[in-house]
């Protein structure tokens, strides 16, 4: 007689889960000048998020007006795979979260299509623009981590926008597109994209339109949010700076994206102050779990809150 294991079972069945404190012995935590690192995943990649991570910090503090702040210990997880993550994703179908307050991103390194490092340049946006003074609506902060997820930076030279060619098409061939109404109002759940809509693909293609779209067109939406933020309705905002309706955007964004290019920036960056110090600390399973423990007490508070 054959007995098939438990996650054999859970295979034919549509998936294998791990528990939450699994392989505690596979953890190590990785200290750097403004990160700490806790991951399962090997070593060589792991060291290589860390990097990536120091590096994206130092540029995106060169190209954006994020006021000075004091650094906190940022925490980053690192989880090796799908099936050790999922035990610790706050919805289905995520790939990377940040957590405000106590300032923690989590990341599945092996997510399908996703680099692990344009999934954590995403979520770094989510946290710095935390750190900002104004209150962004969920669309701008979704699209603003859209559009530095594919940042590349080789030979002194930074190109931001990149559009990535799976969102640009699908929306354009597929996509039943939100009504921009509900999205500018912060009344669309981003955890609970179905069949053809996707508020983060859409969010994306708003601001590349905005950024990209029209001369000027990004300096206004500075305006924009500096009226939202004073009380003023966004579709009221939105006419006086932009001289749009929201369903005239929706319009003008669908045809922007309809087009054969999509432009992006290439910027001539001298030098940054790229942090060499890696410290990789082996932890016990009693630390291990106690990390992992944090993240978790906070991923089911976000989950009650959801139901």
């Amino acid at each position: 007689m054959i007995v098939l294991g438990a996650c054999l079972w859970m295979l034919l069945l549509g998936g294998c889960v791990s528990h939450p404190f699994a392989s505690l012995d596979e953890w190590k935590e990785i200290r750097t000048k403004h990160f700490i690192f806790y991951s399962n995943a090997d070593k060589h990649l792991s060291l290589e998020i860390a990097r990536n991570l120091e590096n994206f910090r130092a540029i995106v503090l060169k190209l954006t007006n994020i006021p000075p702040f004091q650094d906190s210990s940022l925490r980053v997880y690192i989880f090796r795979n799908k099936r050790s993550f999922t035990p610790f994703q706050p919805y289905e179908n995520v790939r990377g979260f940040f957590i405000q307050g106590p300032n923690y991103i989590a990341i599945n390194a092996r997510a399908w299509n996703f680099s692990a490092s344009s999934i954590i340049y995403h979520e770094f946006i989510h946290y710095l623009l935390s750190k900002h003074p104004a209150h962004f609506p969920l669309w701008y902060k979704e699209g603003l981590a859209g559009l530095f997820e594919t940042l590349e930076y080789q030979n002194e030279t930074v190109k931001f926008g990149i559009p990535p060619n799976d969102k640009w098409v699908w929306l354009d061939t597929e996509a039943e597109w939100i009504p921009m109404q509900p999205l500018l109002l912060d009344q669309v759940d981003f955890s609970e994209n179905q069949g053809f809509t996707d508020a983060r693909a859409q969010s994306w293609a708003i601001m590349h339109y905005f950024v990209f779209g029209k001369e000027k067109n990004f300096l206004k939406l500075g305006r924009y949010i500096f009226l939202v933020n004073h009380g003023i309705p966004p579709h009221q905002a939105l006419k006086d700076v932009f001289d749009l309706t929201p369903e005239e955007l929706l319009v003008e964004v669908k045809q922007y994206i309809a087009q054969d290019e999509l432009g992006y920036n290439a910027i001539s960056l001298t030098r940054i102050d790229q942090v060499s110090n890696y410290q990789v600390l082996p932890i016990t399973q009693v630390e291990a779990k106690r990390v992992l423990q944090d993240l978790l007490i906070l991923v089911k508070k976000f989950r009650n809150r959801a139901d």
